[in-house]
This record gives C-alpha cells, sequence and structure tokens, in this order.
C-alpha cells in the first residue's frame, strides 16, 4: 500500500529540512597591488636625456611596466599608461645633494 501524495511530499521536506545547502559566495580576485615606480636619478645634457626608474634606463620613448617616457626634465619624468599620466620627481634629498656639488664646484 502506497501513502498519500502529500504524506510523502511532507515526508521528503523534512527529510530534506535540515541538510545544509552548499552556500554560493562569489570570491573576488584582487589584483596584486603593485609597487609604485621609483624615480632614482636623471642624466640631462643638451643632446641627451636618461631617467632612471626602478634601475632601468629610459629615453623619452622608453617603456617600462607598461608606461611610455613621454616628457623627462632635470628633476622629473612624466610618462603615461594606458591614458593616466604618472609623474616621477627626484627625491628632495638627492636635488638638495645635487646642488651643493654644484655650488661648491663655482
Amino acid at each position: 500500500m502506497q501513502p498519500p501524495a502529500f504524506a510523502l511530499k511532507k515526508f521528503q521536506q523534512a527529510k530534506y529540512k535540515n541538510r545544509t545547502s552548499p552556500i554560493k559566495t562569489e570570491v573576488k580576485v584582487k589584483k596584486p597591488a603593485t609597487k609604485p615606480m621609483k624615480l632614482t636619478s636623471i642624466l640631462y645634457s643638451p643632446t641627451r636625456k636618461i631617467a632612471i626608474i626602478d634601475d632601468q634606463m629610459l629615453a623619452v620613448g622608453g617603456t617600462i611596466r607598461g608606461a611610455r617616457v613621454i616628457k623627462i626634465d632635470k628633476r622629473s619624468a612624466r610618462l603615461v599608461r594606458k591614458g593616466k599620466v604618472i609623474n616621477l620627481r627626484l627625491p628632495d634629498d638627492l636635488i638638495r645633494i645635487r646642488k651643493t656639488l654644484v655650488d661648491s664646484e663655482s
């Protein structure tokens, strides 16, 4: 003899009520934070301008980590990555040392 359909349905619901269902969660993967580029030195002359960024020598047009150098001044370098401008300046202590050396030579 078969139990009535409503009784079977009620029994099945009670059976699965205490089961834990797998929890669906979204896992967002963060991009690893890239450390900022560091301008350590500039070699500047009327005929040649070189910026040393992250221990790599770059002239205008050179690329580093997906950024292209577009301008080099005596104290800074300007780069562009994906349409965003990145301005890098020499640390103030390096500028002071250079100024002291130039003044002492005069």
